[in-house]
């Protein structure tokens, strides 16, 4: 089962127990899926939901309020084998040794590929070989099957799938509950955030 899919009951089922200890049957949650968090951003920005879990990389913002649940980091994942691996080791990353290899970033518009555009400007660096995947599960898997390299965030690496390795500086972006300043939340999405903050981590892994 998919991550995105192992976490949507839990959320549900904490969303249900807000309604039920407010006795509010007319909230709504919006359940968007973290791999497309810009996605979020954009339904609260347009008044199309009250609140969303997102990924940000500040938790200041003139429309947004946060919540942080979690800080998570993103790593550069090399499959087992790879030629770069004991200089990474040794030196850190330099991305010129991946000059020919073949990169798997996620799906242009989420925040994770712009996050990965970000690292590749300020390392002065411009792959030559690359797919956009819309599951960060699926990029794992293709390092796993050494189909290519790419940046996994680290709650989401399994061992045996690959050798990871922390950008300098880390790479670091807030999970964080947002909704908007100008929102009056109920009592139940209320509940339904600090239900989150108490159970988040144990959902997400």
């Amino acid at each position: 089962m998919k991550k995105n899919q192992r976490m949507t009951e839990p959320i549900r089922y904490l969303a249900y127990l807000a309604m039920k200890r407010d006795r509010e049957d007319n909230a709504e949650v919006y359940l968007q899926p973290l791999g497309n968090a810009s996605a979020a951003v954009d339904y609260l920005l347009n008044g199309q939901a009250d609140i969303a879990v997102v990924s940000t990389k500040e938790l200041s913002n003139s429309l947004l309020s946060f919540i942080p649940l979690r800080d998570e980091e993103l790593k550069l994942v090399l499959p087992f084998g790879h030629p770069a691996i004991h200089s990474f080791l040794r030196n850190g990353i330099h991305f010129d040794a991946l000059e020919q290899d073949f990169f798997v970033l996620h799906q242009e518009g989420s925040f994770l590929h712009h996050e990965e555009m970000n690292i590749f400007r300020k390392a002065s660096f411009s792959p030559s070989n690359f797919c956009e995947v819309s599951e960060t599960e699926v990029a794992l898997s293709m390092v796993e099957n050494r189909k290519g390299v790419a940046f996994i965030p680290a709650s989401q690496l399994e061992e045996g799938k690959g050798i990871a390795f922390s950008l300098a500086p880390e790479e670091i972006y807030h999970i964080a509950v947002a909704y908007r300043k100008d929102t009056m939340l109920t009592g139940a999405l209320r509940e339904f955030s600090m239900l989150l903050l108490e159970n988040y981590d144990a959902y997400a892994g």
